[in-house]
């Protein structure tokens, strides 16, 4: 993840955090829906998007032993 992504405050999308977290979308979403990744915001809808944020997916990676690529 992207020292400026982190430091600007935005919310990034589940395709942003699969290419930084090496994984698929579909887990990604899998995840957050399940509760087993935190996301900031979900989007209205039965497939409303998830929406995450930088700083807390970064502590949720390192807790969980993930490596963010762009952080490497």
């Amino acid at each position: 993840m992207s020292t400026n992504r982190r430091a600007s405050g935005r919310l990034i999308t589940a395709a942003e955090l699969a290419a930084d977290l090496d994984m698929s979308v579909r887990t990604i979403n899998r995840r957050a829906q399940a509760g087993d990744l935190p996301y900031a915001y979900k989007m209205p809808g039965v497939r409303g998007a998830y929406l995450f944020d930088p700083g807390t997916v970064a502590l949720w990676a390192r807790q969980n032993g993930r490596i963010l690529k762009a952080a490497s």
